[in-house]
């Protein structure tokens, strides 16, 4: 069952102006530590956070909400597992609001794809709940 699906571009000059006008106040209000940390041993920390960034826009919009009512940027991050893939975490209010769309004794699943290419970072959530057999 599809729960929602949502997509986000950000333009990755965008990012680096917020960057260098907040610095540390953005990061850190924004994204986790180990988004930062893959950030950091970027050869190019805008594009990466760019499109971390859509990400969290993205599953906002999968969810039917803002960020806002007490949702924040944080409540989304994003990993990868061994392989490279994209992981989308959700915790605090985002989670909380995420675990009232799926049904009783079914799992969440979220989806992400993410791509990057020239000035623009794209970023696309399918959120799923898999009801078991």
């Amino acid at each position: 069952m599809i729960i929602g699906v949502g997509t986000d571009i950000v333009k990755i000059d965008r990012i680096e102006k917020v960057l260098s006008q907040f610095g540390p106040r953005f990061l850190n209000r924004v994204f986790s530590a180990e988004e930062r940390e893959k950030a950091s041993r970027s050869h190019r920390p805008a594009r990466t956070l760019a499109s971390r960034f859509a990400a969290k826009e993205a599953a906002a919009k999968a969810l039917g909400i803002a960020i806002r009512s007490g949702v924040r940027f944080s409540d989304f991050s994003v990993s990868n597992d061994k392989n490279g893939r994209p992981i989308l975490k959700i915790a605090g209010k985002a989670a909380e609001l995420t675990a009232s769309c799926v049904p009783k004794g079914a799992q969440l699943q979220a989806n992400l794809s993410l791509a990057e290419e020239d000035d623009y970072a794209v970023a696309f959530v399918v959120l799923s709940a898999n009801t078991p057999v």
